[in-house]
């Protein structure tokens, strides 16, 4: 249900109306938006047999909601917006973040990847480090139709602010950041959706593999890092399932009953083979990979490839 309704935010952020995304002045302050209305679309009665389980995971704006956002409106596009948040000012001009002031003094200054190709923003605080912390999380949508979905976090904790997490620097991921506290240590770790694989070997973008990608923070360094070994507890148990299911798929297929599974088949065990590359499951992705015959040269080549490209991957690999 979270999923769907950080859906129905994405695409609330592309309404242009007068209601969700009122036209302003330039360098007009923004200190709140009225939340919108839900968005609920007819579906046909549940009933304890068709009920799925409430999406257990938790996007960041879902534990520490935004101040504020803004999108897709051509009209203002190339305006600045400020969002208030406590004592500091986050100033957004053609939806990219520039800079946060205090008392009319930059303090931080965003880097960022693409800077006219963004199409919609947000910010909020939250306490990503402890209850005694604060930072400033921003998101903005962009550059592709598409692609991406990428966050700055700013820890403003000390004296100097300093970014600990920048999404560009690993790569291009789509959808939301989720957040969860793996260890207990009251330090969250966030995930998100890799797309090192979109469209691989020409196949649609939602058929191909999206891993989660997975960060933990790293004390020394004072920075969100990529890390083996930490997923969702739900996520685990969601990976021995599709395991199960694909081994099933095989059985099936190797007796001779196809009825469609062979592209099912195909297209899931290469997700699950990127699922498992991605928490560092390297070898076991590959056994994988040989056990249910994904052998093809030409594959194969794609894959390498594919991870030879892909910074998060990269990382893990050097911390062999």
């Amino acid at each position: 249900m979270q999923k769907f309704i950080f859906i129905v935010f994405v695409l609330l952020l592309g309404s242009c109306t007068a209601e969700h995304s009122p036209v302003r002045q330039e360098s007009e302050a923004v200190t709140a938006i009225t939340a919108p209305e839900e968005i609920v679309l007819p579906t046909k009665a549940s009933t304890p047999e068709t009920e799925k389980p409430e999406y257990p995971g938790k996007a960041i704006d879902v534990v520490f909601p935004s101040t504020a956002h803004h999108g897709f409106d051509k009209e203002n596009r190339n305006k600045a917006l400020h969002i208030e948040i406590d004592d500091f000012i986050v100033n957004f001009h053609n939806y990219n973040p520039k800079t946060i002031t205090k008392n009319s003094n930059v303090i931080f200054n965003f880097r960022i990847a693409n800077h006219d190709e963004y199409w919609s923003a947000l910010a909020g605080k939250s306490k990503l480090l402890g209850t005694d912390s604060l930072e400033i999380y921003t998101a903005t949508t962009g550059p592709g139709g598409v692609c991406c979905t990428n966050y700055w976090i700013t820890d403003l904790s000390g004296q100097i602010p300093k970014n600990i997490f920048r999404s560009e620097d690993w790569g291009f991921f789509r959808e939301w950041m989720e957040i969860f506290d793996e260890d207990g240590d009251g330090i969250y770790e966030i995930m998100q959706w890799d797309s090192c694989f979109r469209y691989f070997m020409d196949d649609c973008g939602s058929c191909s593999p999206e891993p989660r990608a997975y960060f933990k923070y790293d004390k020394r360094q004072k920075q969100y890092l990529p890390a083996k070994g930490i997923t969702q507890d739900f996520y685990l148990e969601d990976l021995r399932d599709t395991e199960k299911r694909l081994d099933d798929m095989l059985a099936q297929l190797r007796e001779g009953n196809d009825s469609g599974l062979s592209l099912e088949h195909h297209r899931g065990a290469l997700a699950h083979f990127a699922n498992l590359i991605h928490i560092g499951e390297e070898k076991k992705a590959w056994e994988f990979l040989k056990k249910h015959e994904m052998n093809d040269a030409k594959m194969i080549k794609e894959i390498n490839r594919r991870l030879s490209a892909c910074p998060f991957y990269q990382y893990l690999r050097s911390k062999k």
